[in-house]
């Protein structure tokens, strides 16, 4: 788990928009948030069941896993950070 801290294109000043963070977590490319740290992003972070790839909500997935739960190889996780 990662948390992404960027402040918002948008602000002017410190005081207009607070700072966004965001809950970065491995997931499948499925989508299948069942367990672990992408539960926690589904429960906590607003991650969409369904979808294991980018921005929802307050979360980001990258896809760690294939649809059968396999690990991809590293240089196929490197595409999505």
């Amino acid at each position: 788990m990662h948390h992404v801290t960027q402040p918002s294109a948008a602000s002017k000043t410190s005081t207009e928009d607070p700072v966004k963070d965001v809950f970065v977590f491995g997931s499948d490319l499925a989508g299948h948030h069942t367990g672990g740290e992408a539960l926690t992003a589904l429960c906590r972070h607003g991650a969409a069941y369904g979808r294991g790839v980018g921005l929802e909500g307050r979360s980001y997935a990258i896809p760690v896993m294939d649809e059968q739960g396999k690990r991809l190889p590293a240089a196929i996780i490197a595409r999505y950070g």
